[in-house]
């Protein structure tokens, strides 16, 4: 479960991501990959239409990494 304060720093960082400059969209995106979660699924699966190239490779290994965990908490 993720508190109110952290929901909005989430909140605040998934904003972040759609900016168009590159400078405010790689740190962000290095932010979200340390608070990896299931519920950034869908963050991660928007960030893959992005035109960055270090968005879709951080993205690619949030996903593979949820579901590695899903699969692990699962058995």
């Amino acid at each position: 479960m993720v508190s109110n304060c952290a929901e909005g720093a989430v909140g605040a960082l998934i904003t972040l991501l759609q900016d168009e400059d590159d400078y405010v969209k790689i740190p962000t995106v290095d932010s979200l990959f340390e608070l990896n979660y299931p519920g950034l699924r869908q963050v991660w699966i928007d960030a893959l239409d992005s035109e960055n190239c270090y968005v879709l490779e951080i993205a690619t290994k949030a996903l593979v990494n949820l579901d590695i965990f899903i699969k692990f908490i699962s058995n």
